[in-house]
């Protein structure tokens, strides 16, 4: 997903000041688009990140994606295709 070229120079235009560093990452994260991480499904799920956890060992949730040592995560597509699909909360 590539946001709209005017959308890019919007967010240059109000980071005005940031390193570019900074608004290249702002930009990076909308290119690769909504994700969802493991405590956002927990929440969303009403479950423990504890009981994720265990859900994707037995196979119930697939592999989150890794992003640096810790961020682990799931594009938000996957997550609303396996929430239509229904699951089971135990």
């Amino acid at each position: 997903m590539t946001p709209a070229p005017h959308i890019i120079s919007t967010i240059k235009a109000l980071m005005v000041g940031y390193p570019e560093s900074h608004t290249s990452r702002v930009i990076d994260a909308l290119k690769r688009g909504p994700r969802v991480t493991v405590m956002e499904l927990a929440r969303t799920c009403k479950v423990t990140r504890r009981t994720i956890w265990k859900w994707i060992k037995v196979g119930k949730l697939p592999q989150p994606k890794k992003q640096g040592k810790r961020l682990r995560f799931w594009d938000y597509e996957q997550v609303k295709d396996l929430m239509n699909a229904g699951g089971s909360n135990d």
